[in-house]
C-alpha cells in the first residue's frame, strides 16, 4: 500500500532541499548512528532515510549496499504521517499496509520495521532513522527510546551540517566581499593617486586621516609627516582660516566651495579651487571632512591677463572712436565747404571756365561728394557702435513711406537709365493697403536710399529696380530686387562687414564706401528688425528687410 502524502508535502520538500543533503557522499557521523541503532536493537539492517518526491534516498545504510528505492515501497514514507511517533511494524507479512509490498515479498525480505522520524526544528518530517530485520520481532522500551534519541542525533547532524554549509557560504561571501572591497579600494586609491586634484580626509578634530599622492607631491611631504597631524602642526599661519572652512562644511552639511590663495615659501602666490564636504563614517557615529583641491593659478593668471587685455582693448577702442570722431568732424567741415564751392564753380555761378578746367572741376566735385559720403557713413557707424545714434520712434505706415522714398531717390537711377518701380500686386492680391510699424522714418529712408542706390549701380542699363511690400508671420517685409549679375559666392559671407566690397580694387567701375550695408544692418537691428538677401546669376539680387508689425494694426 502506497503511503499518502503529508498535508505539508510541498513545504516539506522545499525544506528538505534547503539542507543540500541528497546525493551527497557517505559521512562517518551518520554511519556511526546506523551502527549503534543496529547494535542496540539487535537488527541486521539500519538506515538513515530521506524521502524525496519520487524516491527514498539513504544517507547511511548499514547491512545492505543500496542507495535508494522508489518512494512507492518505502516504509519510512508512512513514518512521515506521524512525526511525533515511532512507526512499529512487528510482522510486515501480517500488516495490510505492507503485506504485498515488494520489499516484503521480494529479495529484501523485510519482516520487521521500526522507524523514528527525522523532524526539523519547525516540525517537518524529512525521513527516518530505521532498523529492519528479516524476521518478525519486538523492541523493548529501552530500545525504542534509544531509537528516538539516535533519530534526534541524526537530525542534529543534519542541522549542524546545514549550519556549517551556511557558515561556509557566509565566509565565502565575506571573502568575496572583502576581495571586492580591496579591489575597490585599490581602484579608488589608483584613481585618487593619478587624479590632477589633491584630496584629503580630516576627522572632526582636524587631524588628517588620508591624503592622496598628488597632495604629498604638491606639498613635498611623506605620509608619516601628515597623517594624524593638524593644520596647526603643518601650516600654523593659516591653520585657523583652514579650520574655519572645515567647520563651514560640517555646519552646512553639503559641499562648500572656495578659492584659496596660498603664499609659497619662495614668495609666489598660488590659487586653489577647494571643495569641502562632510562624510559620515563608522555607521554615522564619526564625521569626517573631505576635501578636493585644484591648483588654478594658471587659470587665475590667464584671467587677470585677459582682464588687463580687455581694459587695454576698451581703452584702444575709446581712443579709436575719439580719433575717428575728431578727424571726421575736422574733415567734414572743410570738405563740405570745398564741395559746395566746387558746386558753385561747376554750376557757372562764378562765371565761365575753360572746357578743360570744367572737366577737372567736375571730377573734383564727384570725388569730394564721395569723400563727404564716406565721412558721413563713418560717423554714423561710429555712433551706432558706441550707442550714440539717436532714434525717433513713431507709428508709421510703410506703404506711403516706401512710395515717397522711391520718388526721392529717383535721381540715383536717372544717370544710369534705371527706373524704380513699386510692385502693387500685394495690394490687389491680399487686399493690404497699410503696413504699420513702430519705427524711425528718417532711418528707414536712410536704409531704403542705400538699398536703392546699390540696386541701381548693379542693374543693367535701362533696367528696372522693383520694390515689393509683403506681410507674413506678423512681419512687414520690404524687398528691393535688381536685374544684375548677382553677388559672387565668395563675397556673400562678408557682404554685411564694414568696408566689404566685391571688387576692392582702385579701378572698380562702381563707387561706394563699403559701409552702406553694414550701416543698414546695424540700423535695422536697433529697430528690432533684420536684413538679408537672395541672389543668383540668373535671377539678380533681392535685398529684403523685415520689421515687426504693430499688433493692433495686424
Amino acid at each position: 500500500m502506497k503511503a499518502p502524502l503529508p498535508k505539508n508535502e510541498k513545504q516539506r520538500l522545499a525544506i528538505l532541499h534547503e539542507y543540500n543533503i541528497l546525493d551527497t557522499s557517505p559521512e562517518q557521523a551518520f554511519d556511526d548512528l546506523t551502527i549503534l541503532a543496529s547494535h542496540i536493537c539487535g537488527t541486521p539492517l539500519s538506515f538513515v532515510t530521506l524521502i524525496d518526491k519520487d524516491r527514498q534516498w539513504f544517507k547511511s545504510n548499514y547491512g545492505l549496499e543500496i542507495r535508494e528505492t522508489p518512494r512507492d515501497i518505502s516504509f519510512c514514507a508512512h513514518a512521515l504521517l506521524t512525526p511525533d511517533k515511532l512507526l512499529l511494524v512487528p510482522d510486515a507479512s501480517k500488516d495490510e499496509r505492507f503485506c504485498d509490498n515488494p520489499a516484503v515479498t521480494g529479495d529484501m525480505d523485510v519482516q520487521f520495521y521500526a522507524g523514528a522520524p527525522l523532524v526539523t526544528p519547525t516540525g517537518e518530517a524529512l525521513g527516518a532513522l530505521c532498523v529492519v530485520d528479516r524476521q518478525p520481532r519486538e523492541l523493548n522500551e529501552a530500545q525504542k527510546e534509544a531509537l528516538r534519541a539516535l533519530a534526534r542525533q541524526a537530525m542534529a547532524q543534519l542541522e549542524l551540517r546545514r549550519q556549517s554549509m551556511e557558515l561556509a557560504n557566509q565566509m565565502a561571501v565575506r571573502v568575496q566581499t572583502e576581495a571586492a572591497l580591496r579591489e575597490s579600494e585599490s581602484r579608488f586609491q589608483a584613481f585618487m593617486d593619478y587624479s590632477p586634484v589633491v584630496a584629503f580626509l580630516k576627522d572632526a578634530q582636524g587631524r588628517y586621516v588620508y591624503v592622496n599622492r598628488p597632495f604629498l607631491r604638491r606639498f613635498k611631504l611623506e605620509s608619516e609627516d601628515i597623517i594624524g597631524k593638524r593644520d596647526s602642526d603643518l601650516w600654523p599661519n593659516v591653520a585657523e582660516h583652514l579650520r574655519d572652512r572645515d567647520m563651514d562644511a560640517l555646519v552646512a552639511g553639503e559641499i562648500v566651495g572656495n578659492i584659496e590663495s596660498w603664499q609659497e615659501a619662495d614668495g609666489s602666490c598660488h590659487h586653489w579651487q577647494v571643495y569641502k564636504f562632510p562624510l559620515q563614517h563608522g555607521g554615522g557615529n564619526r564625521r569626517l571632512v573631505a576635501g578636493l583641491g585644484l591648483d588654478i593659478s594658471d587659470t587665475v593668471r590667464s584671467q587677470q591677463k585677459l582682464e588687463e587685455y580687455h581694459l587695454k582693448l576698451e581703452e584702444a577702442l575709446r581712443l579709436k572712436d575719439d580719433f575717428v570722431s575728431v578727424v571726421s568732424h575736422e574733415l567734414r567741415t572743410p570738405l563740405t565747404s570745398i564741395h559746395g564751392s566746387l558746386g558753385l564753380v561747376v554750376g557757372g555761378v562764378t562765371g565761365a571756365v575753360p572746357n578743360r578746367a570744367q572737366t577737372m572741376l567736375e571730377i573734383a566735385q564727384r570725388n569730394s561728394k564721395r569723400l563727404l559720403a564716406l565721412i558721413n557713413d563713418i560717423l554714423d557707424l561710429q555712433k551706432i557702435e558706441s550707442g550714440r545714434l539717436d532714434f525717433e520712434l513713431e507709428t508709421l505706415d510703410l506703404v506711403p513711406l516706401v512710395r515717397n522714398s522711391l520718388e526721392a531717390n529717383a535721381g540715383y537711377g536717372a544717370p544710369l537709365n534705371v527706373s524704380f518701380v513699386l510692385d502693387e500686386s500685394f495690394v490687389k492680391e491680399a487686399g493690404i493697403s497699410e503696413l504699420w510699424v513702430d519705427s524711425d522714418a528718417s532711418r528707414l529712408n536712410q536704409v531704403l536710399a542705400n538699398l536703392l542706390s546699390n540696386a541701381a549701380k548693379f542693374s543693367p542699363h535701362g533696367g528696372d529696380v522693383v520694390v515689393t511690400l509683403k506681410k507674413h508671420d506678423n512681419l512687414a517685409r520690404v524687398e528691393v530686387h535688381d536685374q544684375g549679375e548677382g553677388i559672387p559666392e565668395e563675397f556673400q559671407t562678408r557682404i554685411f562687414q564694414k568696408f566689404a566690397q566685391a571688387d576692392a580694387s582702385a579701378t572698380r567701375p562702381r563707387g561706394g564706401t563699403g559701409l552702406g550695408l553694414s550701416i543698414c544692418k546695424a540700423i535695422l537691428e536697433q529697430l528690432g528688425g533684420d536684413i538679408n538677401f537672395v541672389t543668383g546669376p540668373q535671377i539678380g539680387t533681392t535685398f529684403y528687410f523685415e520689421l515687426p508689425l504693430l499688433s493692433a494694426k495686424c
